[in-house]
């Protein structure tokens, strides 16, 4: 659904939710890289906060 805003410019929803997504599992892929316990949990967490929010965009 595209919307206007008051620029003029077109705002897409649904490719910024993608996009956002996608920055979640790209992000949460390289920390889960690092070797260090903290970094590999929070881009875990990122990683599926990623999946969820691309999964709920496709399907509801």
């Amino acid at each position: 659904m595209s919307e206007t805003d008051d620029t003029g410019s077109i705002h897409d929803e649904e490719r910024s939710q993608e996009a956002l997504a996608a920055l979640f599992i790209v992000v949460g892929a390289a920390l889960f890289v690092f070797p260090e316990p903290v970094t590999s949990a929070v881009g875990a967490a990122l990683v599926l906060v990623g999946a969820v929010v691309f999964l709920a965009d496709r399907f509801l």
